[in-house]
């Protein structure tokens, strides 16, 4: 049998309807067939984020907002002591009047010694007394 006697006896032949069954059977296994295999490494990343991909997406966003605010603000320059501008006559008197009266605030009178010498160290004890008296 030659091919083109096969041919002529396929037209011949009247054409048949495939089930439907079959026609969904195979759509599903050709569409399979059609999404190609992730790579390893991804279906390892799909398999950690699946569970909440919500969550994941949304900490995603809220790193990109920090992001973008991070680069939109502007770096402020720290001053060195020569950029500094000399404080006035007027400010450094306010200065060290505050500096008095937070020392005063802080420092009460009854606790703060009438002279600079230190006192002479007694004994913390009776039996210390008795042996330096003796």
């Amino acid at each position: 049998m030659s091919t083109d006697d096969f041919e002529k006896k396929l037209e011949r032949q009247p054409m048949r309807a495939v089930p439907p069954e079959w026609r969904a059977q195979i759509l599903r296994e050709a569409r399979l067939a059609a999404t190609p295999e992730p790579a390893p490494w991804l279906a390892w990343w799909r398999e950690l984020l699946w569970p909440r991909p919500v969550a994941w997406g949304s900490l995603a966003a809220a790193w990109v907002v920090i992001a973008a605010l991070y680069l939109a603000t502007p770096a402020t320059p720290v001053l060195t002591a020569k950029q500094q501008t000399p404080l006035s006559r007027e400010t450094m008197q306010c200065l060290a009047e505050q500096r008095r009266e937070m020392a005063a605030l802080l420092d009460p009178v009854g606790e703060r010694p009438t002279s600079q010498q230190p006192k002479q160290s007694e004994p913390h004890s009776e039996l210390a007394k008795e042996i330096t008296a003796a």
